[in-house]
């Protein structure tokens, strides 16, 4: 798979080597996914991200043979075996007509440069929305449609926009919009529910400067100061540009977030170091 590296992969609860695993036969049949982030050892958030995961299921009606203890047992013996300090790890599930299949992986960091945090990155309007936004479903033709067009722009990142003219989130992250103090973003029932989207939701919460969730005609971006987008692999990156319109990257209330989800995840990663995420018997 190209998307994968590390020595070993786990299907199931088989490891093997990653030169077994089938890109072509992932692409076609694979239906459901979730992405999370390992630094220090320690998967961050791990419990948030198997609530969406098996959220997901039940959105797309699927009756998934493992539990949560399974996925996350499955996820802290790919760790050890490939003896990782930090790296994303795609958990892939699978259902070819006769059998489920489940892939914990781990996979390359699709990660903006240094320079592009500070100075921010350039994206471009792409007219285009998902199906069901709450589930984190494989859509290999929009995946393949949008890094495409990517490739063509030049660009980190799109933004997607609804058959209305509304903005609802980037084609792999969610978006946030700073006008003054104010801070905005789509509505949760209308976007992914992003894992770090809801630690910004708190962060901003607990700092007094709540997010307000409402609709955006994309003409009206030109109206805002800064922008930025968050993700698992990416956390919290400014945007330069999108299409001709460009932003500061240099915002006060931005940079105080991001300082915040940096101490947010230091925090996690020393509450539970001590656990060493080894799988429980």
């Amino acid at each position: 798979m190209s998307d994968c590296i590390g020595d070993k992969f786990i299907i199931n609860t088989t490891e093997q080597p990653v030169s077994e695993l089938n890109d072509e036969w992932i692409n076609t049949v694979a239906s459901v996914y979730e992405v999370l982030r390992v630094e220090e050892g320690i998967p961050l958030f791990v419990e948030d991200h198997l609530n969406r995961l098996f959220n997901t299921f039940r959105l797309c009606k699927i009756d998934f043979d493992l539990n949560k203890k399974d996925v996350q047992n499955s996820i802290l013996r790919l760790i050890n075996i490939n003896h990782v300090k930090s790296s994303p790890v795609k958990l892939i599930f699978i259902n070819d007509g006769k059998k489920q299949h489940f892939i914990t992986c781990l996979m390359k960091a699709h990660k903006p440069t240094p320079t592009e945090y500070t100075t921010g990155v350039k994206t471009i309007i792409l007219h285009e929305e998902r199906k069901n936004p709450n589930a984190k479903v494989w859509n290999n033709s929009f995946r393949y449609k949008t890094e495409n067009i990517l490739r063509q722009h030049s660009a980190f990142e799109a933004i997607l926009v609804n058959r209305n003219g509304y903005i609802t989130e980037g084609s792999r992250s969610n978006i946030f919009l700073i006008k003054g103090k104010t801070i905005y973003t789509t509505p949760a029932g209308l976007v992914l529910p992003g894992i770090t989207r809801q630690k910004v939701l708190n962060i901003c919460n607990s700092i007094g400067n709540p997010v307000i969730e409402k609709m955006i005609y994309y003409k009206e971006l030109k109206d805002f100061e800064s922008l930025f987008i968050t993700g698992t692999t990416r956390e919290i990156l400014p945007v330069r540009s999108v299409d001709k319109m460009v932003f500061t990257a240099e915002n006060k209330l931005m940079q105080r977030i991001s300082d915040e989800y940096e101490l947010l995840v230091a925090d996690y990663i020393k509450h539970h170091s001590d656990r060493k995420f080894s799988p429980e018997s």
